[in-house]
Order: C-alpha cells, then sequence, then structure tokens
C-alpha cells in the first residue's frame, strides 16, 4: 500500500475507467479497525472512493441512488440501473467479507516480513483454502502494479549509497558505494507509487534507459539542473529542471526525493 492512499483493485468499468479507487491507508491496526472494522463502513468507503463527487448513475448520469439492503448495490433512483461500487476490481463478486478481505490485504502490505497462510488464517478468522486463494489474487495485483509505469508529475533524483572508504568522494564511487535512481509521482499533498532503481552510473544514456523504462510517455519529469537529463526530451517525456546550487535546498524542491 502507498502511504496517504492505496489502490483497492484497478475498475475497468464505465463508472471509472482505467483508473483506481484511491482508499485512505491506516496508520496502525488500531486506525484500521476504525475505518474498516465493519462490512458497512468497508463499503461506505469504496462508494466514496467510486464516487467521490457524489453518486452518478453510470447508465443515465443521475445523482440519487439507494444503497440495496442485501447486497453490494446502489439502484438508480432515476432509471433503476444497480451499480456495484466493487465493479471492476478485485472485490466484485467476492463470497468473503468485505471487512476481512479489508484486513487480510493490510495484514499481507503492514507486516514488514509478510505474514504465512496460518497466521493470517488465525488473525483473520477464515479457513486455510480461503486465505491462500486471496493471498494469491493480492500478491499478483501488488505485483502487477509494481510493474506499471509511473505517470503524471514524477520527481526524479538519483543519490549515492554506501559508506566512503576514503578515496570515494564527491560523486566518485568506490567498492562500498553505488548509485540510486529515485522515482516518485508527486500528488501534490501526498506521494504516488515509488521506484527505486540501482544503476552502475549517472550518466545521460543510463539515466535515459531507466527513467524511460519506468516513467510514462507524455509524464512531467522534475528534477535538478544535472545535464544528464537532458535527453528525457526524446524518450518523449516532459521534464522541468530546478537548479539547486545549494544541498540544504534540495529537502525543499524535492521532497519526495529524500533519502
Amino acid at each position: 500500500m502507498e502511504r496517504e492512499t492505496a489502490p483497492a483493485l484497478n475498475p475497468t468499468d464505465a463508472t471509472a475507467a482505467h483508473t483506481a479507487l484511491a482508499l485512505p491507508v491506516p496508520a496502525n491496526l488500531v486506525e484500521f479497525m476504525a475505518m474498516y472494522g465493519t462490512e458497512d463502513a468497508c463499503l461506505e468507503a469504496l462508494i466514496a472512493a467510486r464516487w467521490p463527487d457524489g453518486f452518478a448513475c453510470p447508465r443515465c448520469s443521475h445523482g440519487k441512488g439507494w444503497r440495496h439492503a442485501n447486497r453490494r448495490l446502489i439502484e438508480c433512483a432515476s432509471c433503476g440501473h444497480q451499480a456495484s461500487p466493487t465493479a471492476g476490481t478485485l472485490l466484485h463478486m467476492a463470497k468473503l467479507e468485505l471487512h476481512k478481505l479489508f484486513l487480510l490485504l493490510y495484514l499481507l502490505v503492514a507486516e514488514k516480513d509478510g505474514a504465512n497462510a496460518k497466521q493470517l488464517q488465525r488473525q483473520v478468522g477464515v479457513n486455510y483454502k480461503t486465505v491462500r486463494l486471496w493471498t494469491l489474487k493480492l500478491r499478483d495485483m501488488l505485483h502487477g502494479r509494481e510493474r506499471d509505469k509511473l505517470v503524471g508529475r514524477v520527481q526524479i533524483d538519483e543519490t549515492i549509497v554506501g559508506g566512503s572508504n576514503g578515496t570515494s568522494i564527491g560523486r566518485r564511487l568506490g567498492e562500498n558505494r553505488n548509485y540510486v535512481l529515485i522515482m516518485v509521482e508527486d500528488r501534490g499533498k501526498s506521494c504516488g507509487r515509488l521506484r527505486l532503481e540501482a544503476i552502475d552510473d549517472a550518466g545521460d544514456s543510463m539515466l535515459q534507459t531507466v527513467v524511460e523504462s519506468r516513467v510514462e510517455k507524455g509524464s512531467t519529469a522534475h528534477r535538478d539542473g544535472l545535464a544528464d537529463y537532458n535527453g528525457l526530451k526524446s524518450a518523449g517525456i516532459k521534464h522541468k529542471a530546478e537548479v539547486i546550487g545549494d544541498p540544504k535546498r534540495a529537502t525543499r524542491g524535492f521532497p519526495r526525493c529524500t533519502v
């Protein structure tokens, strides 16, 4: 999950074509139970994410609907069309209760070292077969997101990690040091997806190749004044250069890339 919002699984229907439902991410288990501890709370969160500006019928665009008493549906007050907040997501038509699915997803991504199926079985209160099935589904989804390219405004910067051996000074690398390229979606007040890539050098060819493989064409790269980034234009990636003379200004100019 991302720190500020979490994608609830890509919808592909007409209500939110090719966009992800972004749900608030709790900081800890106590917050999780307060936000998603009941079936109704989970459904309301999905409805708010699907229609952030209020319900709009996918068939007639009417703005008023009624929650179905026994099913995860909203019925349009005008045409009677029944719209599902989970349509096009991994949760659609799931028999398992939403609050258990949400808890399973939370535990999978919140545990630093992961969680095995037996642990999840005890914590979520479902049988082992169900845990294994949903663990595979959720992990496939998360791995698929990692392969998607970053979009929109993307902050890009490179840093050097590792200690100095006394001979590796400034941007020169020694045997204990390596370049890491940081690329993160800038969504204003929050971060989007993050990509970290170990690179052999910070030359123009290397930077262009890596950024082109990780950032979607048409996106805007916000980067520093390093001339080696100029090749991004030929890769179809717009870029905004900000010259950072004082290293102390880098944190303000590139807050998403601070290491």
